[in-house]
Parts: structure tokens; C-alpha cells; sequence
């Protein structure tokens, strides 16, 4: 007898059996939902090559939920209306198929804007298209947040699927960036809590990323060297492994997935998302959006304007040359601050967007010490000012200088 997914409990090692129709796909997992609940469906292989399933299936699966993140499958069987039933043991997938329904590295971003907060009421479905939402946190229920502006309400879902450390209470100020696929949730990449609205100031598209030049390219179940086209954008998937992957001079999504990945950008306006496990990301030129996802990840952004969210896990973030907004995540974060990138003006100082006061740090250029700063109020939060020249290391929202003091600075 199936178990019903809304609100199954975290049972490590207890195996049952759920089922329900597919709803959609991210990376190797599939969202499975019944009529009380949803859940990722993760199996235990690791690798959906062959399976061939599509949105709509009827699917039962067996195995354990050992975390709030997804379901690790053991066994997973079709029965479609059509009557054909398949069984597919998580265990041992069929690899006979390259070209597989699911076998989706990353979702293809065809619109990336990073403009204006829309209006929630009213907002269209439109997949894959990455829009940002602002408002206040009106409630909660399994592993989503209600979010209300003055012209409607919307559930919010993570991508990584899991609330744990985010500590977000009813009456928050939210922003989120994602995208609305379907008319029963919004699917969040990054979730900011902050006061007021982040409004980044990306004024670009990643175009051409389903064009079909050196899309799709993957890498394989080992550790991985990859090198992207130089001219053409690329869609790169890591897939298993310790992997290092290299974009070219073009618009380029890089996804790591599993194991301890390198990934670097390039030139373009790149997005990169470690996935699971301890992973370095760079940006390098460009204005870059990077997303460590889950594990202790390493986030430099490079030159030119960049948005960098570590995700959950313990993460250290640079944002390097040009103004770049920093958000940690879940976790106990470092936010690096440099003399070297220091900036004249509110304008162009980088940005820590979610800074958390004994759990956070934020990392001094070695020789300075906590008094060789100035913490400046403004409309923002606090800037953090040289005493010596008065440029700016960096801004941390929602912050009042009485809020921060020494211990909050690691030294170099």
C-alpha cells in the first residue's frame, strides 16, 4: 500500500513505497506528486539515463526518505494508462540511451532578468524564464513559504527542496529569483531575506543557449576534464565525479552536479551551480550568476558585476572586481572583502545580502584589523568604510553599525 507523500516523516533506513504522477524534472530527479503533497524523487544510482519518463507517468516507487531534501529510490516502476508496465531498479539503470527524457543536466535558461521585481498577481507561467519577485512571508506549509505583494499571493519553492537553516518567519521581507513553470508554485534559485527589494542591476539576456550549439554536452560518471567551445555558448553537465569544467568566451551554463567540481565561466554572461558536495566556482569576465547549491563551496566572481549565492553548506564567497552582491545561505558563511577591490562609492560597493551575526564572518584583507574600519550608517544597512582612504570594502543589508563588531571580522 502506497504512502501518502504530503507530509511523510523523515524515516532513515525505513523503506515504503509511494506513488503519483510525474510533475517535473531538475538535474537527476524527478517531482513526484499525489493529491497531498509533492516530493523529488532522487534514485539510488544517481543517473536517469534510459529511463525515459515523461510529465504525466504514473509512477510507484520504493525506498526511504533519510533527509527533507528528496526521496532516495531503490525501485522505481511505470504504469501508464496505457497498461505497459516497467520496473527500474534504482540500483542498476540502463545506460543504453544517451538521449533519455530525463536525462536534463541542467534546466535550459532561455531569459535571464535580474531587473525590476514583478507584480505576483497576474504572473504568467513561463518556463525557464528567470524573473525576480519580492514581498512578505505570509505563511508556510511542508518545504514552501507563501509570498505576498499588494497584487497577490504565491507559494515558493526551493530548488534544493530543503528550508533548513533559512529561518524565515511570517511578516519577512523576501526577494526571490526564479522562474514560474507551472500555476501551483514559483521555483526559487536564490531567496533573499532582506527589508527591502534587491533590485540587481543585470541588464543582459544569456541568449542563444538553446540554439543547439554544444548544448546538452555531459560529462560522465568518473572525473571529468571539459572544455567548452570558445565561440559558441555552451550547456555543460558535469554528471559524477571530482570534475573540472571550462566555458568558453560565450553566454554558458555550467553545471557540476556531483562530487567536488571546478567549474569556470569564462568570458560571457555565465551561470554556474556547483550542485551537491564541496565545490569552486568562478565566474571570471562577465556578469556572472554562480549558485554553489548544496556542500562547502568556494564562489569567486571575477570581474564585472556578479550575483553569487552559496546555497547550503558552510561557504566562502568573493565577488572580486566590480559591484557584486553576496548571499550565503543556510549555513556559517565567509564573505570576503578586499582592499584591492574596494570601492569609491555606495553604487558600486559590494553588497552581503543575508549576513546572519555569530553565524557569518566576513574576511579582512591580511594587515587590516576591526580598527582600521569605519561603519557608516545608511539607507541600506552599514557600510563598511577604510579608515585610511574612506573607500568602501562592502555593505551589509539590514544591518545597523551597533549590530556588528569585532567578532563578526576574521583577520588576515
Amino acid at each position: 500500500m502506497a504512502t501518502n507523500i504530503g507530509g511523510l516523516p523523515v524515516r532513515e533506513g525505513v523503506i515504503v513505497t509511494i506513488s503519483g504522477t510525474v510533475a517535473g524534472f531538475r538535474e537527476d530527479e524527478f517531482l513526484l506528486q499525489d493529491s497531498t503533497g509533492q516530493i523529488w524523487v532522487e534514485p539510488k544510482a544517481g543517473s536517469w539515463n534510459g529511463l525515459n519518463l515523461s510529465i504525466g507517468d504514473q509512477v510507484t516507487v520504493v525506498g526511504d526518505r533519510d533527509d527533507l531534501e528528496d526521496f532516495d529510490a531503490i525501485s522505481i516502476t511505470v504504469n501508464n494508462a496505457a497498461g505497459n508496465s516497467q520496473t527500474m531498479p534504482g540500483i542498476s539503470p540502463n545506460f543504453s540511451n544517451p538521449q533519455s527524457t530525463i536525462n536534463q543536466p541542467i534546466r535550459q535558461l532561455t531569459n535571464v532578468s535580474m531587473g525590476t521585481p514583478q507584480n505576483i498577481g497576474g504572473l504568467p507561467v513561463r518556463d525557464d524564464v528567470i524573473v525576480t519577485i519580492a514581498g512578505t512571508v505570509a505563511g508556510f506549509r511542508e518545504d514552501e513559504f507563501l509570498l505576498q505583494d499588494s497584487t497577490g499571493q504565491i507559494w515558493v519553492e526551493p530548488k534544493a527542496g530543503s528550508w533548513n537553516g533559512l529561518n524565515l518567519s511570517i511578516g519577512d521581507q523576501v526577494t526571490v529569483v526564479g522562474d514560474r513553470d507551472d500555476l501551483e508554485d514559483f521555483d526559487a534559485i536564490s531567496i533573499t531575506r532582506s527589508n527591502s527589494p534587491v533590485n540587481l542591476p543585470f541588464n543582459w539576456e544569456n541568449q542563444n543557449l538553446n540554439s543547439g550549439l554544444n548544448s546538452g554536452r555531459s560529462g560522465t560518471l568518473g572525473d571529468d576534464l571539459i572544455f567548452g567551445d570558445e565561440i559558441n555558448p555552451n550547456t555543460i553537465n558535469g554528471n559524477d565525479g571530482n570534475d573540472s569544467v571550462s566555458g568558453g568566451g560565450n553566454n554558458d551554463i555550467i553545471s557540476g552536479n556531483r562530487g567536488q567540481d571546478l567549474l569556470i565561466g569564462n568570458g560571457g554572461n555565465d551561470i554556474l551551480f556547483g550542485g551537491k558536495d564541496d565545490d569552486t566556482l568562478a565566474g571570471n569576465r562577465g556578469q556572472d550568476m554562480l549558485f554553489g547549491n548544496l556542500g562547502n563551496d568556494i564562489l569567486y566572481g571575477g570581474q564585472d558585476l556578479d550575483f553569487l549565492d552559496g546555497g547550503e553548506g558552510n561557504d566562502t564567497l568573493s565577488g572580486d572586481m566590480g559591484q557584486d552582491f553576496l548571499t550565503g545561505g543556510p549555513g556559517n558563511d565567509i564573505f570576503v572583502l578586499s582592499t584591492a577591490t574596494a570601492a569609491a562609492d555606495f553604487q558600486t560597493g559590494d553588497r552581503i545580502l543575508d549576513f546572519e551575526s555569530g553565524l557569518d564572518r566576513i574576511q579582512l584583507t591580511p594587515g587590516l584589523t576591526f580598527a582600521d574600519l569605519n561603519l557608516e550608517a545608511m539607507e541600506l544597512g552599514t557600510a563598511i568604510r577604510l579608515v585610511q582612504n574612506n573607500q568602501i570594502l562592502g555593505i551589509v543589508d539590514n544591518f545597523t553599525p551597533g549590530m556588528l563588531s569585532a567578532n563578526d571580522f576574521l583577520l588576515g
